[in-house]
């Protein structure tokens, strides 16, 4: 278990009352999950954890006096307060729940620019949560949910990388806004600049001397 200094862009956490067996079973689990992870996770002490994962059917209890969230884990779940995981943990809720802290460790995004037209904005998205039932989404929505992990795209770009039809991708997006799972990002859009009318006089010009016009 590591208790030494914080590595930057690390979140922690801590599992008190777990066996050693699930313990190794969590680590090989947060591998699985990186690449779907904004943050990397590591496993520390309970005093400098982020997330702290209780197991709730352990006969000793577990008593927590920081400001660190805590969430519980059961056999039985529906037997304790809601928002308690499985356990075995389950890979869904357990991304979710790092995901979901890993949200609320990121800075606050950057403020939507002044509206000046629909047309001058692109309009970029990132992931906030992946939804606990992703597993019941379409493969193709799995990689629209990978692309936008760790990074914002617009439509467009999340549809050439998924190679999936901008109607297809614009669906998924809409269905996560339903259910506030991404982040909206507006960026002023590139416009390219009409030629000047020097440069059109130049070509003129050029193609005057290529006719054999003086």
């Amino acid at each position: 278990m590591n208790i030494g200094l914080r590595r930057p862009g690390v979140l922690r956490l801590a599992c008190p009352n777990f066996s050693a067996a699930e313990l190794d079973v969590l680590r090989s689990l947060l591998g699985l999950l990186q690449p779907y992870l904004k943050q990397s996770w590591e496993i520390a002490d309970a005093a400098t954890a982020d997330v702290v994962l209780i197991n709730l059917d352990h006969p000793l209890g577990f008593s927590q006096t920081t400001g660190t969230a805590v969430v519980g884990c059961a056999q039985r779940p529906r037997l304790h307060p809601a928002g308690t995981l499985h356990r075995p943990l389950r890979v869904p809720e357990l991304l979710a729940l790092l995901t979901d802290a890993g949200a609320r460790a990121l800075p606050q995004k950057l403020p939507e620019p002044a509206d000046t037209g629909e047309s001058s904005i692109e309009w970029r998205y990132g992931l906030r949560s992946w939804p606990l039932d992703f597993l019941d989404w379409p493969r193709p929505a799995w990689r629209v949910l990978a692309i936008i992990t760790r990074a914002r795209h617009s439509a467009n770009e999340i549809a050439v990388r998924a190679r999936l039809s901008l109607s297809e991708v614009e669906g998924h997006l809409a269905l996560l806004q339903r259910i506030d799972l991404i982040d909206r990002y507006g960026e002023p859009r590139a416009v390219s600049k009409p030629p000047s009318s020097e440069n059109w006089r130049g070509l003129a010009r050029r193609v005057g001397q290529l006719l054999g016009f003086r």
